[in-house]
């Protein structure tokens, strides 16, 4: 072949002595560098299964030492030698031919007074130089590779050869597989190098030593990973990592431990930096660390945390002193110890369980309640003399603490106040308007509770109804016909017939063999119920439905979720039968009721609502009773459980197990201390068998406002309005 090509080019240098003809010249040029490429991928070829049959060998037969293996070993060296000359001195020549090329680029011809003349002729003279060095590789590497292959046939090495490759795609998966494994083994040794520097340069202090403890750790953040399908260090690696470790760390653990113990504060961090070390935040240096050792560093710890502790106690007992020895009133007193409580609370909560703590919160607790005690005759007596809701409040959240809640005094308290305010709100039908009052209407009991007095107090800013919701659309409805099944007397004279849609003429389409395959309704009629309504609010209600129901039919065509439209279901659940039960509790001559009639005309029309002249709100009540919606302070699994087993009665399929819940975790919290999201597991049934769920509650404005079931995750399932409302009520505090 180099001489096919050296006597091609040279003919088309010396075909004329004063004129070379570059048309031809590139041609000739080309098909030089095509044969040379051909070339090399045909070698690297070759080479790669060799490659792979001696990493295949080597394998089998590591360890033992055959001469047979050596000699393959010493030819397979050769043959890597000259494959890399061949494809470098290959590559260069094939640039330097670019390179030539691009000189005459352009020029038809090049003749012996052109510049180009001279390194036209330097190019020949290397072309030819190259061609007969890279024949005299290719003379060698043939070589090298048959007797490559007679090593392999000899037998010594018989029992290692069976199934070698012998293709190249089965070579590249073995190459990259032997490469995998080097560079695995490169990143392991230079794991054990960098720790072992680290390990010279570490200082003795606790903390210094933790770090470098934190091996595996920093071994999975290191910025350069170890190859894909490898997790981390090897166990060989592994252990000569705790050896190196472990001769750093013992020695100085303990005088380490020392000074870092002293070091510490009064802080919520000693729960866990003074913990015993296989259980604390630096559990990591138990497994370099001697029994002996551990004992001596755990019994630091825990000295030191006591005298924290006793510390802690201490400052805490002189404020209790001085806050008892003042001369403010009991009830001043109580406050500020109730205060100083809550602040042991908030700076230790992590500490509140240790024996010393608990012990003098138990002592704190006897001085409230001995306060508590001694001015619960005054409270009492303030609570019964009580005669509106605005300037009543409940005392307990000033001058209690939870664990207070529960005694004998705050519970008599509670009952009195319980009493009073059952008492302010007691409902009291009104002849007229002038008479109306805040006691004038109840939806007490009903799931709507909340959202219904609200539309009576005129206070649609927080009704929680949507005005174009089909959810208000249904309740609507449901009032009217609850209005006129009790009612029908105080309607007007110019009442209206309540309908219902039926169809009236369907079209069915069946198949060849007379099966119905379609039935399409091509007639509605509107059928009376026997019920009658106020026409003003009856054709309020008819327009709101309609644009309620294009709503939702343009939410759904819109939207991808399948389940988009159970929001609608679960508020269904929720409305339930409260309408009939609404009219029936405020009776129908009762002004209270045609106030609510009104004002949900007004909220539905989007017109102002009347105020009753006290102008009272939803927040006038809920000022009253303040409840504590501090995530510590709920019982958050019973809350989620029975918001899935009040959503699950609209379910298909599944079936909610009851009590199910599990895996609790709080998200985000509110400033005060109010969950914002929260997320568990929980159990279903379906077809008989049991599977597993996971649901996520989040918050708004303080109450539970979305479910998001695993099976449907961008759907918000509404919560059951019951449940809200007795989340409001403080029902599911612990």
């Amino acid at each position: 072949m180099r001489k096919l090509i050296t006597a091609c080019l040279c003919l088309v240098l010396t075909a004329c002595t004063s004129v070379v003809q570059i048309p031809e010249l590139d041609r000739t040029v080309t098909r030089s560098q095509q044969q040379i490429q051909q070339t090399t991928r045909a070698i690297s070829a070759e080479y790669q299964i060799s490659h792979a049959q001696f990493l295949t060998v080597a394998s089998r037969a590591k360890g033992q030492n055959l001469s047979s293996l050596n000699q393959l070993n010493d030819e397979f060296d050769q043959l890597t030698k000259l494959t890399q000359e061949y494809e470098k001195r290959s590559a260069e020549l094939y640039k330097a031919s670019a390179t030539s090329q691009k000189t005459w680029k352009g020029k038809a011809q090049i003749t012996s007074n052109d510049p180009e003349w001279e390194s036209l002729k330097k190019f020949n003279d290397l072309f030819e130089t190259e061609s007969q060095a890279l024949s005299s590789i290719r003379a060698q590497i043939k070589s090298t590779q048959l007797a490559f292959k007679e090593t392999l046939k000899q037998q010594e090495l018989a029992p290692f050869i069976a199934r070698l490759p012998q293709y190249q795609h089965q070579a590249r998966g073995i190459i990259a597989k032997y490469e995998q494994e080097q560079a695995y083994a490169r990143y392991n040794l230079q794991l054990l190098d960098e720790l072992a520097a680290n390990a010279k340069s570490t200082s003795r202090d606790f903390e210094s030593l933790a770090k470098l403890a934190q091996f595996n750790t920093s071994a999975q953040h290191r910025t350069s990973r170890p190859p894909r399908g490898y997790p981390g260090p090897d166990q060989e690696t592994l252990k000569k990592a705790s050896k190196i470790i472990s001769a750093v760390v013992n020695p100085s653990i303990v005088a380490a431990a020392e000074q870092f113990a002293t070091k510490q504060k009064p802080n919520n961090d000693i729960s866990n930096t003074l913990a015993p070390l296989k259980r604390g935040r630096f559990s990591y240096l138990a497994s370099y660390t001697s029994p002996e050792n551990t004992r001596a560093i755990d019994k630091i710890f825990a000295d030191r945390k006591t005298d924290i502790l006793r510390e802690i106690v201490a400052t805490n007992s002189t404020k209790q002193k001085k806050i008892l020895a003042s001369s403010n009133t009991e009830r001043h007193k109580l406050r500020n110890l109730v205060s100083l409580r809550k602040e042991l609370g908030t700076s230790y909560q992590a500490l509140l369980n240790e024996p010393i703590i608990q012990t003098h919160l138990r002592d704190l607790q006897q001085q409230r309640l001995g306060l508590l005690a001694s001015i619960s005759p005054q409270l009492i007596s303030s609570i019964n003399a009580s005669k509106t809701l605005t300037n009543f409040n409940n005392p307990l959240p000033e001058l209690t603490v939870p664990e207070d809640n529960k005694t004998a005094v705050a519970q008599k308290i509670k009952s009195a106040w319980s009493t009073k305010l059952d008492a302010l709100l007691a409902f009291k039908p009104a002849k007229n308007e002038s008479e109306l009052s805040i006691n004038s209407f109840t939806s007490r009991g009903l799931n709507y509770e909340t959202e219904l007095l609200a539309i009576y107090l005129g206070d649609f800013k927080h009704a929680r109804l949507e005005r174009n919701s089909t959810s208000l659309s249904a309740l609507y409805g449901k009032y009217l016909s609850a209005y006129g099944t009790h009612c029908h007397a105080y309607l007007p004279s110019n009442k209206v017939a309540i309908t219902k849609t039926e169809c009236a003429t369907e079209r069915v389409t069946r198949n060849g063999w007379g099966t119905v395959t379609d039935t399409t309704c091509v007639k509605w009629v509107e059928i009376p119920t026997g019920l009658y309504a106020d026409p003003t609010l009856y054709y309020s209600h008819s327009r709101h439905s309609k644009s309620a129901g294009l709503r939702m039919a343009g939410q759904i065509l819109n939207f991808s979720d399948p389940y988009a439209s159970r929001s609608l279901v679960d508020d269904l659940l929720s409305i339930g039968d409260d309408m009939s039960k609404l009219v029936m509790k405020n009776r129908c001559d009762n002004a209270g009721l045609n106030r609510f009639e009104k004002n949900l005309y007004n909220f539905v029309e989007g017109n102002p609502p009347l105020l009753l002249p006290g102008k009272e709100t939803i927040a006038t009540i809920q000022r009253v009773d303040k409840i504590n919606f501090n995530t510590d302070n709920l019982n958050l699994k019973k809350l989620i459980d029975e918001l899935i087993k009040e959503n699950s009665k609209g379910w298909m399929m599944n079936r909610y197990q009851s009590g199910s819940v599990s895996s609790l975790k709080i998200g985000a919290r509110n400033r005060d201390g109010s969950p914002q999201h929260v997320t568990a597991s929980y159990a279903f049934s379906s077809m008989g068998k049991t599977y597993g769920g996971n649901v996520s509650l989040d918050f708004s404005n303080g109450i539970p406002n979305c479910l998001y079931f695993s099976d449907a995750p961008q759907t918000c399932r509404h919560p059951s309005r019951r449940i809200v409302n007795r989340y409001q009520k403080g029902l599911y505090s612990k």
